[in-house]
């Protein structure tokens, strides 16, 4: 039997909005955390630690959103035909109680403050902390330029729905995701006329 064909990268332009936030990381906030969105989780009760990981590679794998780098100049986002999300465990079960909140404090808020390479990505990261046998806090961080807040929900809930159904063997209730590259494109198509190329090219030289 023939090999499958390989899944190749998909590449398309930048919509509106996230060629204004590229545009601005790179006139100074590039190596800060400017543009960085995170949610954090508090979880209660027995985790499966085995089941959360994969839970998180299913949630990359729906989402093209968050296989995306850009391109050197800013010209167009490439969606990875794979991604995966690591998940790195802090484990604070065992220090001293009164020390384990500025402890757990410490490591989310580095990973807050961790800039994304936007060229080189990942542009989506985890991170576990355990603070006790039955109590976790589960940060993801985000570049904006591939989420916003209110997706951030959306990311939360699906990933309870994701990590459930690993932990029972069973498949997600979850429809199919929308396909990011297909809105992006729309878009773009839509937006190119030569009143928005006059003022586009206006404020470039402005910029400049």
């Amino acid at each position: 039997a023939a090999a499958p064909a390989p899944v190749e990268e998909k590449r398309f332009p930048l919509t509106a909005a996230q060629w204004e936030i590229w545009y601005a990381s790179q006139r100074g906030a590039a190596a800060s955390s400017a543009y960085n969105a995170a949610c954090i989780l508090r979880l209660e009760g027995a985790l499966d630690t085995d089941a959360l990981p994969r839970g998180l590679h299913q949630l990359v794998a729906r989402h093209e959103s968050l296989r995306i780098t850009f391109s050197p100049k800013g010209e167009e986002q490439i969606v990875a035909p794979q991604g995966r999300v690591e998940l790195p465990v802090q484990d604070f079960s065992s220090t001293e109680v009164t020390r384990r909140d500025d402890a757990m404090r410490e490591v989310i808020g580095r990973e807050l403050e961790r800039p994304f390479d936007l060229g080189r990505g990942p542009l989506f990261r985890a991170c576990l902390v355990r603070v006790e046998s039955q109590r976790h806090v589960l940060t993801l961080v985000v570049h904006h330029t591939v989420s916003d807040g209110w997706s951030l929900g959306v990311i939360a809930r699906e990933l309870a729905d994701l990590y459930a159904a690993e932990k029972g063997g069973r498949s997600p209730k979850l429809t199919s995701a929308p396909s990011f590259a297909e809105y992006a494109t729309r878009q773009a198509e839509l937006r190119p006329n030569s009143a928005y190329a006059a003022a586009e090219q206006f404020w470039r030289e402005q910029f400049a």
